[in-house]
């Protein structure tokens, strides 16, 4: 059994490797991910400053629309304000003309009932002129 162990001496073991081969890939690796998340970072406070720059302008923007809004709103109540009165004032007039109407028909028809019945006395006075009646 000896006889297996006699070269053990020349037989590196795990730990016994030189570090400078394991560290060369780990290093890299961890330069790699340390370069990717400061690259993330930058990149994430980059993309907030541009939302920050954007909802700024669109603030700005969105408030300029408001006064435009306010403005129009203004303009449009008093539009709706003048045709109110416009209509209040149709609508005394068409009251005042459908009375007058409504007078007109009733002396229509007055007149109507005395012409007929002077053109049935006249017809009565006719008939007893000749003896017709």
């Amino acid at each position: 059994m000896e006889k297996i162990y006699d070269n053990a001496v020349d037989v590196k073991t795990l730990s016994s490797r030189s570090s400078a081969k394991q560290e060369g890939p780990r290093r890299f690796l961890r330069e790699s991910v340390l370069g990717l998340g400061l690259l993330s970072v930058f990149l994430l406070l980059d993309s907030s400053a541009s939302l920050s720059t954007v909802n700024h302008n669109s603030v700005g923007v969105a408030a300029a629309d408001l006064c435009a809004v306010k403005a129009n709103l203004s303009s449009v109540t008093e539009e709706r304000d003048n045709l109110t009165e416009r209509l209040q004032a149709s609508d005394q007039l068409l009251s005042s003309v459908t009375e007058e109407r409504d007078s007109l028909k009733a002396n229509l028809t007055e007149k109507t009932k005395e012409v007929d019945r002077l053109q049935c006395l006249m017809d009565k006075r006719e008939c007893f002129m000749w003896g017709f009646a």
